[in-house]
């Protein structure tokens, strides 16, 4: 979906053609129960690493297990 949406250039209302962009966070929580607002939250700071690491890519976020 990423490289499909850049890949095709959109046109505007003036006829000025603009290249899109995707930055996409992706979260689990299959390794330790949690709250869909974790679930979310761990989503949220994936996508914003993406966009830190130059846009237009997806990053996954793994939550790790606490240090004991």
């Amino acid at each position: 979906m990423r490289t499909a949406l850049h890949a095709a250039p959109y046109v505007d209302d003036k006829g000025i053609e603009l290249r899109l962009s995707m930055s996409i966070g992706v979260a689990a929580l299959s390794q330790r129960p949690g709250s869909l607002d974790e679930l979310i939250k761990f989503a949220d700071q994936a996508m914003y690493a993406a966009k830190n690491q130059g846009r237009n890519r997806v990053v996954t976020f793994t939550p790790h297990a606490p240090i004991a």
